[in-house]
């Protein structure tokens, strides 16, 4: 096959190397497992770009046999390349010392950096209605930018049928990771006793991320793998992948429009106002051609472009209710025998991934709560599981999902429900992570998120109308901080035109933005005690300005309350009657400050 480093293909924009683990680093290629036996088949060892050493030599790394992990299985998945991952492959690959990591340990493990790996480092992922609007532009960006890069990995293009002779391709940053969630998600490709699926006798296969308790490390795993892609591929160590907070939503997609990640047609396609227009997406036909005729998907086939039907799909039209997302707060067992979708309560895990009810009833895909109503909400790409990450918004989701758990566990303070055994291959917690390479288990991600290098800035899961209203009025205030800082002297120089006037400056108003000035709706929410303060602060003041800002702050106010009583009256009448004010409610907030 020759030195595939030299083997580049030109996308867009130039080549951009991403040291992320899963499939199999090109580098490595020549020497997968073939039926000739060679002396170097099966061996995955690099030597790293700084090094001429096997896994960068012995401070680094050690190039060691891949133990095979035996686990209970049904026959059918004997003859499937997941199976005994990755032993269809490799036998051998780099085990990283310390604090390294990578395919050739020329990396570092989550939550660290520097030459040696010995710095502790977090970052912080934030609500994508907060952040301000050039960390919104670098996300975009980053995505588009992963879009067209190359992957220094490679994806499989053949089924086992063709594992003496297998063949790869390459693949985009993006498409990489959709391909992998495609991979571990998919039904095998042939049966032992050659039946595919829609064939009369057809056993129901295994999915190595879904409906079993592996469903929360795979996809922390998979989070961490694509945020660190996006901080390569964007040249910002501290980029991070936000959160959509859909609890309490509704119908309404928040991020569904061209300020974030693309508003829709009619038909579904992304509108051309959205830098998402001609966003392609590959497998998508997974369903409808490669599924029924037991194919493997071809990277390099566009399956068309984007298409997103949000709240079209009957019986889940709406997003997880505030009660949905709080009663998992409730459940302190993580997962229960079967340890799969038929798991009932108190089983935490089944009921965060949405196939179980507050009361106890076991749910199918046309029922889904949490995790699978968001992904069938949407109807089309992010309908199909396997393939639901072609779609960006996948990522915010699964941000959320993420979050929602890590409350969880700062709360609960332990995974130890976890099996060890008993599970489906692959979801117990020393089986393999699909298809990662070099090898992690799911044991690996059981902690808290400080020991993986990242945390949220909240932990609150609020009320719909008071956790909006402070994301909004939180960006608000970034966006109003970074003007000030542009140009310190304007608001200076507004008072100074008009003196009497609202806007004066803040040496003449302690009181800054709340007196006088034109509030975000936003603010109608937490305007009570934001209004008693300002109050307080104008009595004490002499002169007809402090009582001209009283009557202006009441009349805000006001307005707030007419206002916000017509939002819910609209919610009402919409048929929303989920939707509810919890007046005097206080949210779930876990102590951020509290680490495992």
């Amino acid at each position: 096959m020759g030195n595939y480093r030299q083997q580049l293909v030109v996308f867009v924009v130039a080549s951009v190397a991403c040291l992320v683990s899963a499939q199999f680093p090109r580098v490595c290629i020549h020497n997968v497992t073939t039926e000739s036996g060679d002396t170097d088949s099966g061996i995955c060892c690099p030597a790293p770009p700084e090094s001429n050493l096997p896994c960068g030599g012995p401070l680094h790394g050690h190039c060691v046999m891949i133990e095979d992990v035996a686990e209970d299985h049904p026959a059918s998945v004997e003859r499937d390349d997941r199976y005994r991952w990755p032993l269809q492959f490799f036998h051998h690959h780099c085990k990283c010392s310390g604090n390294y990591a990578g395919y050739d340990c020329a990396e570092c493990k989550f939550g660290y950096s520097g030459s040696r790996c010995q710095r502790k480092t977090t970052n912080v992922r934030r609500n994508i209605h907060a952040i301000s609007k050039q960390e919104l532009t670098d996300f975009k960006q980053a995505l588009l930018k992963a879009k067209r890069t190359q992957s220094d990995y490679v994806v499989l293009n053949t089924s086992y049928q063709d594992a003496g002779h297998p063949h790869f391709k390459d693949v985009s940053n993006y498409d990489y990771f959709t391909y992998v969630h495609y991979y571990a998600a998919r039904d095998p490709v042939t049966l032992r006793d050659g039946k595919v699926p829609g064939d009369v006798g057809y056993e129901h296969p295994l999915d190595y991320a879904h409906e079993g308790p592996s469903f929360i490390p795979w996809h922390r795993k998979f989070m961490l793998g694509f945020e660190r892609m996006l901080q390569k591929v964007a040249g910002k160590p501290q980029l991070t992948v936000p959160y959509w907070d859909w609890t309490g939503d509704g119908r309404e997609c928040t991020v569904c429009t061209n300020e974030y990640l693309g508003a829709n047609e009619n038909d579904g396609s992304i509108s051309k106002g959205s830098e998402f227009s001609d966003w392609a997406t590959i497998c998508a036909n997974y369903s409808t051609t490669l599924r029924p005729a037991g194919k493997i998907c071809d990277v390099e086939v566009n399956s068309g472009g984007l298409r997103r039907l949000p709240s079209q799909q009957p019986g889940l039209r709406f997003l997880p209710t505030y009660d949905e997302t709080a009663f998992c707060y409730q459940l302190h067992v993580y997962d229960v025998a079967p340890y799969d979708a038929t798991s009932h309560l108190p089983s935490y895990r089944n009921y965060l991934e949405g196939f179980l009810n507050m009361k106890d009833k076991l749910l199918s895909v046309k029922s889904a709560s949490m995790h699978a109503k968001v992904h069938i909400y949407f109807t089309v790409v992010m309908n199909e599981v396997p393939v639901s990450a072609n779609d960006p918004i996948f990522f915010v989701h699964h941000s959320n999902v993420d979050r929602l758990h890590e409350a969880w566990l700062r709360k609960i303070g332990s995974m130890a429900e976890y099996p060890e055994k008993g599970a489906n291959v692959g979801h117990n917690k020393g089986s393999y992570i699909v298809p990662n390479f070099p090898l992690e288990t799911n044991g690996d991600y059981l902690s808290t998120s400080w020991n993986l290098g990242y945390t949220y800035d909240s932990m609150a899961i609020s009320p719909d109308l008071e956790s909006k209203a402070k994301a909004k009025n939180d960006r608000s205030n970034n966006e109003a901080a970074s003007s000030n800082a542009a140009n310190p002297g304007g608001a200076a120089s507004s008072g100074a035109a008009n003196p009497g006037g609202a806007a004066s400056s803040d040496a003449a108003n302690p009181g800054g933005a709340v007196i006088g000035a034109a509030q975000p709706k936003s603010v109608a929410v937490e305007s009570g005690p934001l209004l008693l303060q300002a109050v307080e602060a104008s009595s004490s003041s002499a002169g007809g300005a402090g009582k001209t800002a009283v009557v202006t702050l009441c009349t805000i106010a006001m307005l707030s309350f007419v206002a916000l009583m017509v939002v819910m009256a609209r919610r009402v009448r919409a048929g929303d009657a989920r939707m509810k004010l919890y007046t005097g409610y206080q949210p779930i907030d876990i102590d951020s400050s509290y680490r495992a």
